[in-house]
Parts: C-alpha cells; sequence; structure tokens
C-alpha cells in the first residue's frame, strides 16, 4: 500500500474523480464523508478555524482504495495551545472512507501507523464515529485507542422496512391528536404538504428559523452566519441530494418545514422549524408525521430516516432506535504539552460531572 497526503486546496479538487468513485463502494459511509460536503465544508468554513488540510489517501496498484479526511487545527486551550488532528468538516457520522472489496482492517492499521509516524499533532480527537463500523471496531480492538474510545451521544434513526406500513408506525409513535391538529391545519388554512429538492425554498425556511431563535439567548440561527449561509446554498444547487419538506397554507404561507440531505438511501434530517404564527397547530408535530409518511410512501428510494445528533426527547418519540456514537480522544505521547492536554481532559471531565 503507498501513501499519498494532500495537504492543499488544489489536490482535494483533483481527487474529486477517484473519491467520488470510492464513496459509492465504501462501507459506512455518509453524506458527511462524501466529497461534495467536504470540500464545499472547507471552501466556505475552514477559514472559520485555523486549520489546514490533511488528507490521508491509500493507493493499491494506482487506484485509490482509502480516504481518511484528515485536518489539523491550531486550537487554544485555556492558557496553551495545542494541534488537534481531526476529521475534516463538522458534521454527524464522520469516517474513513475504505473499498468494501479490500481488507479494511488491514488498511485501517496502515492509515493510524501513519498518523503515528508521519503526521505532527498534540491531540488526536476524532468524533462522531458511529457504532458498527468498521472504525469503530478497530478503535475497539486496540490496545492504544480502546480507552481513548468514548461515548459521545446518539443518533435517533428510523428503519424503513418492507414489512411495516406506515398506519401501523403512525399508532406505536404518534400521539392520537395528530389527526386532530392534521384536520384543524386544512379546515382553517387548507394547508397541503410541498416537497421540493433543490435551494428554491432556502430563503423563506432561513427567515422562519432566524425568527424561531430571535427569542434564545444561548442559540442563533445558523442562518444568520453570512458564510454558514453560502455553504448551504451550495450544497443545496443539487437536486438529487436535498429534500425539503413544507407544510403551506392555501395562500402560501410557510407553516412548518424540515429540510434533508438524501444519500445512498439515507434521509438526514438536519434542520426544522416552524412558523410562531402556527404554533398552537402542533407545526412541529406535523411537519414529521408528513414527512415520515412521504417517507414510506417512498420506501424503494428512502430506506432510512437520520434524525441527526442530540439527545432531544421529542426525536425519540418518533423511533426507539437510535446509532450510539464514539469519540478518539488521544493525547500524544511525543507531544512537549502531553502534560497540559492531560490537565485540560481532567478540568474538562471534571466540569461536565459538575454540570450533570
Amino acid at each position: 500500500m503507498e501513501i499519498k497526503i494532500i495537504d492543499n486546496k488544489k489536490d482535494f479538487l483533483n481527487l474529486q474523480t477517484e473519491w467520488e468513485s470510492l464513496q459509492c463502494i465504501a462501507e459506512d459511509v455518509t453524506y458527511y464523508s462524501t466529497f461534495q460536503f467536504l470540500y464545499e465544508w472547507y471552501t466556505n468554513l475552514a477559514n472559520q478555524v485555523n486549520t489546514k488540510l490533511c488528507i490521508v489517501c491509500v493507493f493499491e496498484k494506482n487506484e485509490v482504495i482509502a480516504i481518511a479526511p484528515l485536518m489539523i487545527e491550531d486550537k487554544k486551550y485555556l492558557l496553551f495551545k495545542a494541534t488537534v488532528l481531526r476529521f475534516l468538516g463538522r458534521a454527524d457520522l464522520l469516517t474513513i472512507l475504505i473499498d468494501k472489496n479490500v481488507k479494511r482492517q488491514a488498511v485501517l492499521k496502515k492509515i493510524f501507523e501513519v498518523i503515528n509516524k508521519q503526521l505532527q499533532w498534540d491531540k488526536l480527537e476524532l468524533t462522531h464515529i458511529a457504532a458498527h463500523t468498521d472504525l469503530a471496531h478497530f478503535c475497539f480492538k486496540s490496545e492504544l485507542y480502546n480507552d481513548a474510545l468514548a461515548n459521545l451521544g446518539e443518533n435517533p434513526v428510523l428503519s424503513i422496512s418492507d414489512s411495516l406500513e406506515f398506519p401501523a408506525y403512525k399508532k406505536q409513535f404518534f400521539k392520537k391528536n395528530i389527526n386532530y391538529y392534521r384536520n384543524k391545519l386544512k379546515k382553517d388554512l387548507n394547508a397541503n404538504l410541498e416537497v421540493v429538492g433543490g435551494d428554491t425554498e432556502l430563503n423563506n425556511i432561513s427567515k422562519i428559523h432566524i425568527d424561531r431563535n430571535s427569542d434564545s439567548k444561548t442559540r442563533r440561527s445558523l442562518f444568520e452566519d453570512d458564510n454558514t449561509f453560502a455553504f448551504i446554498k451550495t450544497l443545496y444547487k443539487s437536486k438529487e441530494l436535498t429534500l425539503t419538506f413544507l407544510l403551506k397554507t392555501e395562500a402560501g404561507e410557510l407553516i412548518s418545514y424540515a429540510t434533508c440531505y438524501l444519500f445512498n438511501g439515507t434521509l438526514h434530517n438536519w434542520n426544522t422549524s416552524f412558523n410562531l404564527k402556527f404554533k398552537d397547530y402542533s407545526a412541529g408535530d406535523l411537519i414529521y408525521f408528513e414527512m415520515i409518511n412521504y417517507v414510506f410512501e417512498n420506501k424503494k428510494d428512502i430506506k432510512r430516516i437520520d434524525f441527526g445528533a442530540g439527545r432531544y426527547a421529542w426525536k425519540f418519540r418518533m423511533t426507539d432506535t437510535f446509532i450510539p456514537t464514539y469519540k478518539l480522544n488521544l493525547n500524544n505521547k511525543e507531544s512537549k504539552k502531553i502534560h497540559l492536554l492531560n490537565i485540560y481532559d481532567k478540568i474538562f471531565k471534571i466540569g461536565k460531572i459538575i454540570l450533570q
């Protein structure tokens, strides 16, 4: 196996064809590890953090068989700075892409040899590693990485089986009064569902989301950041990989929405909100009701809904299954900042316990 490390934007772009071929034949890949998502993230948002590319590519017989999409971030801690090696981008369910037809654990061993022997870093911090993936298995069975792998959170998911139909699902997971609110919305506002791909509704949903978060003291809408919005707009140029569900009045006013990425049969719901004018209609619940109903009607194309990271009770009211995620946190024993980082980790851990 031969190794090449990509550290500049030009070579990153030149990797597009091989990356996109690999993401079609790799195990465990979600939309958040695709070339489109990560290249556009780097183009639009990497300048907000002090980072440089560090994409590890593995070749066999001149063909790319694996890509570890990594970056090095110069991060400020309390009273010191350290270099952190982490996944490229900020998203859920991140991974290393590996051709499913090769010996994947052997490839991972090679990649981590490169990480340990060729790359310069103070802390290795790989987050949102999904359970039951090759990467998680590699870390769990490793004497070096097992203790460094800790639970991070959960992604609630709903698998759409061929045997399950929406009426049975609805009876188990939705409250009985959902029909009341649905009928009331239809009677009062003649509301209808629209499902669109692409960016035609982005400006409308951004206004709803900004307004919905305007009274929050701790949370701002992501649409208020110009660079983030530019990143989203670029992704939403693709009608095939984006899907937005909208409840609208007869007059066309937006009641609520749920917007998603669609990749490899999984619908990643990453953002939702509702118009405050219609909060008494249970508009937030209704948009999920309509979205899930749509997915059941299109189960040939959509096999799973990913409700995104975050242990919110309302997500678990729609499913009883979830994907555990992990964080690999390892301080480099060869780093001059090992003691400072160990102290920081202990303080951070104590702080989390106190806050709980």
